[in-house]
């Protein structure tokens, strides 16, 4: 008869020690979290010392045009860039668009994804062109028509991968 109380004894004892084990697991697993969140927190989410501000606006629906919306933002002290992007910047833009390596080569086509953007917006995001220069509002082939295909020459700015995939063997020679 006091064989089976010392073994549900050393039972208790097991499951009252396995459950501080958890116990104890669990409140380092919250303060390892804590302390990650608080330096993400910190240190901006890996992002420069100027925060992002990312803004929606459908110009058709608000009434309120891009040029307007940029012109506004770009007067407050806190505001040091603006440009417009199609889509945000972390979702996967919607749209492609066939290229060819000129007008005349028909053969060599390839589709990319197409993602609108401001004619700032490598000043904004501090990116540096590996050739060529970015957008001018001034030179109608920088200005993408809205809404229909281009007619004539349109300028795009394409990624390294995509200029080798057209045959050039560097990116200023897409240029």
């Amino acid at each position: 008869s006091t064989r089976p109380q010392a073994a549900s004894g050393w039972v208790g004892s097991l499951l009252v020690g396995a459950q501080f084990a958890v116990t104890a697991f669990l409140l380092v697993a919250v303060a390892v979290t804590y302390w990650q969140n608080r330096y993400l927190e910190r240190t901006g989410l890996g992002l420069t010392e100027a925060p992002l501000l990312v803004i929606e606006n459908d110009a058709e629906s608000t009434g309120l045009a891009h040029a307007t919306l940029r012109e506004e933002l770009l007067d407050l002290p806190q505001v040091s860039a603006a440009t417009q992007l199609a889509t945000a910047p972390w979702t996967v833009p919607s749209g492609t668009m066939p290229l060819t390596r000129s007008p005349e080569d028909q053969a060599v086509a390839r589709t990319a994804l197409l993602q609108m953007v401001g004619p700032d917006f490598f000043a904004t995001f501090d990116m540096e062109l590996l050739a060529g220069r970015p957008f001018d509002l001034a030179r109608a082939e920088d200005v993408a028509p809205v809404g229909r295909p281009p007619t004539g020459i349109q300028s795009v700015v394409v990624s390294r991968t995509l200029a080798r995939e057209l045959g050039f063997a560097a990116p200023a020679d897409a240029v």
